[in-house]
């Protein structure tokens, strides 16, 4: 069966950074290898993915914070345009707000679905960057509120919902009431082709960095190098304080990303 897809992103990148951004790209390329109809809708197209069946959708890049405000009052009429000219049959949202998007094009056009891939609470990340953003965090008490509803109904109203996490697919089932027969668990792959190649590599090095630091009590971050993403920022003003205490304390991160000058810097 060949399906017409509809997905969404405020922000492509030229580089798989990340493993959420390289399951993106890994997702759509699985479907295109399908045989499926691919819209995509964003403010410039796939660099590293070129394929008959993939049909990019432009919309503005506004500078405006924030920035889904400006992305999804020119996604909405973009959606609802594709929707009814393609006759798609899903949309898949990877955020609430993409998901949002989703469900006012199924009003005029029932036979969307709208199929929500959750990847953690996005409530507490927007949480996290007001109150690093404001000072006194005066808006948190009353936006997240707001935001949480907004998720619950969301979620529920969505006609699928695919959680990485059992922690947070019972967490949902709990807020938000929702169905378990409208959900399913996928775990994250871990695609053999990101790490064999660093394997040699990493055998070598492992009893070198046993014996040098042998006597240090070490804390490992790893992942994607990208500051607003991961908020890497706090890891290391964490770490300045838990110095002080332990002296013997070392910090090794582990990655690679846009933000790898910035974070060296701050160090």
């Amino acid at each position: 069966m060949n399906l017409r897809v509809i997905t969404l992103s405020l922000k492509n990148s030229n580089i798989k950074y990340g493993g959420a951004y390289r399951r993106y790209m890994e997702l759509i390329e699985g479907m295109l290898s399908k045989g499926w109809e691919v819209h995509h809708i964003s403010p410039r197209g796939f660099s590293n993915i070129s394929h008959q069946n993939l049909q990019h959708h432009g919309v503005y890049k506004i500078p405006f914070r924030p920035a889904y405000f400006p992305f999804i009052l020119q996604a909405i009429p973009q959606d609802i345009f594709i929707a009814r000219k393609h006759k798609t049959d899903v949309l898949i949202a990877f955020t609430m707000f993409d998901a949002f998007i989703g469900m006012v094009a199924r009003l005029f056009s029932p036979g969307l679905k709208v199929v929500m891939c959750d990847r953690g609470n996005p409530v507490a990340g927007l949480e996290i960057r007001l109150r690093k953003r404001y000072s006194a965090g005066f808006l948190v008490p009353f936006i997240i509120p707001i935001l949480s509803l907004f998720q619950r109904s969301v979620y529920k109203k969505a006609d699928f919902v695919i959680f990485n996490s059992d922690a947070r697919r019972r967490q949902m089932i709990e807020e938000a009431k929702l169905k378990p027969e409208r959900l399913s668990l996928i775990y994250n792959n871990a695609n053999p082709s990101w790490v064999l190649e660093k394997i040699e590599e990493a055998a070598e090095e492992a009893p070198k960095i046993r014996e040098r630091w042998e006597e240090r009590k070490l804390i490992i971050f790893v992942g994607n190098l990208f500051i607003d993403g991961r908020d890497i920022s706090t890891v290391l003003k964490a770490f300045k304080r838990v110095k002080e205490e332990t002296p013997q304390a070392l910090l090794i991160v582990v990655g690679e990303g846009p933000d790898k000058g910035r974070i060296l810097r701050l160090a």
